[in-house]
């Protein structure tokens, strides 16, 4: 899935399958929710404080690729990240996280019903990521721009952890630009642009600092395999990096002809552990099992 201006394309492992055409403003994010229930949603968020939730189904069906049922946030905040559980849309801007409730029915009727997190207006929301617990609540972690992490469980809100990576590591940091992704349990793994750069491995229900590792570079994007064996990164200097999350041994592959603006692990219905990277216009697919051998 990728946002490109005032067009939402989607990609399978191999080439780019669909493409539409978005509202008259950029879009800023896009998601693509695999549910039974809801017919594969394209849920669309842009820069105007609107998003747009449309069935794929029958966006692919039809000659129109327009995508439409705009519902407005009325905030002017763009829309940087969006979750999706049952049936709520959280739309993450840069000070608060909304909360729509999406009808299967009536999905142009649907409003906003809460504003879920809000933050002083100097505080922007940098970095997000979401999960299914064990008790299949949705957890959500972020990070601001005043160095602080934040990790609460949806619907009941309670905060269960809300601290500054200063606090863990005493070392300062060169730029407040943290990145942070669930690992399996209660782990979150997060990194910074400390003055030397590192990866950390923290329990937050325990509040606990597990363990810590020094890299060799700094990370612009991040992704965490799903059995935390492995951590990717992406810089900015077209460099790809796996980590192994046990050993914290890294090897580093180019990939780009610039910066490394995305890495996701996938992994298949035969278990084999899939990495994708995407920066300059590339998409590149990377087989974990084959990189550990190079």
């Amino acid at each position: 899935m990728a946002t490109c201006a005032e067009n939402v394309r989607l990609w399978n492992c191999k080439e780019q399958i669909l493409q539409f055409e978005s509202r008259q403003h950029s879009a800023s994010c896009s998601l693509l929710c695999e549910y039974a229930e809801y017919d594969d949603i394209l849920i669309t968020g842009y820069h105007d404080a609107y998003i747009t939730v449309n069935h794929l189904l029958s966006l692919n069906k039809g000659d129109n690729k327009m995508l439409k049922n705009s519902i407005s946030l009325k905030h002017d905040q763009p829309v940087a990240f969006l979750s999706f559980y049952r049936s709520t849309i959280l739309a993450v801007c840069s000070n608060r996280i909304d909360c729509v409730v999406y009808s299967k029915d009536h999905g142009e009727q649907s409003d906003i019903v809460e504003h879920l997190i809000q933050f002083p207006s100097e505080v922007s929301i940098v970095s997000y990521d979401s999960t299914l617990d064990a008790q299949s609540k949705l957890m959500m972690a972020l990070t601001t721009s005043a160095g602080r992490i934040n990790v609460y469980s949806y619907p009941n809100i309670p905060v269960l952890s809300d601290f500054r990576p200063t606090q863990l590591i005493e070392e300062e940091y060169v730029e407040h630009d943290l990145l942070v992704r669930f690992g399996t349990e209660d782990f979150i793994v997060f990194t910074g642009h400390f003055k030397q750069p590192r990866i950390i491995f923290y329990d937050y229900k325990r509040r606990h600092h597990v363990r810590s590792f020094l890299m060799n570079y700094f990370a612009r994007c991040m992704d965490v395999s799903p059995n935390m064996s492995h951590v990717a990164f992406g810089t900015t200097g077209r460099l790809v990096v796996l980590l192994d999350s046990e050993q914290g041994t890294n090897a580093s592959y180019p990939a780009h002809r610039d910066s490394v603006e995305c890495v996701k692990f996938h992994q298949d219905q035969s278990g084999e552990l899939l990495l994708y990277s995407g920066g300059d216009g590339e998409l590149c697919s990377w087989t974990v099992t084959h990189i550990q051998d190079k």
